[in-house]
C-alpha cells in the first residue's frame, strides 16, 4: 500500500503487511535498490563528463535558472506590500532558502 494513496501524494512512504521472512527480505532489497544507481544516471553523467557539459550545466542552465525563479519571487512577495521598500529580505542564497 502507499500513502499517496491515501491522500498523500508525493509522500515516499510504503506500508507493507506480509508475513516477517517477507518484510524482511523487501527490508534488504530496498537497501541494495537505494544504494544501486539506475545504468541510465551514470551513463548521462559519464557522457557529459566526456563532452565538459558537466561544468557547463551549473553555470549556464541551472544557476540562471534558480535565479530567475528568485527574482520572480522576490517580485511576488513585494507586490503584496503596500509598501514594498518596507519588505526586507535578507541576502538570498537560493530559491530554498528564501
Amino acid at each position: 500500500m502507499s500513502l499517496s494513496k491515501l491522500g498523500l501524494p508525493g509522500l515516499r512512504c510504503g506500508i507493507v503487511i506480509a508475513d516477517e521472512k517477507v518484510i524482511s527480505a523487501l527490508t534488504n532489497m530496498g537497501g541494495i535498490i537505494s544504494l544501486s544507481p539506475s545504468s541510465m544516471r551514470p551513463a548521462m553523467a559519464t557522457e557529459m563528463i566526456k563532452y565538459g557539459d558537466l561544468l557547463h550545466l551549473p553555470k549556464m542552465v541551472i544557476r540562471p535558472f534558480y535565479k530567475q525563479r528568485l527574482e520572480h519571487t522576490i517580485e511576488t512577495i513585494r507586490s503584496c506590500y503596500l509598501s514594498p521598500e518596507r519588505c526586507l529580505i535578507h541576502n538570498p542564497e537560493g530559491d530554498i532558502f528564501l
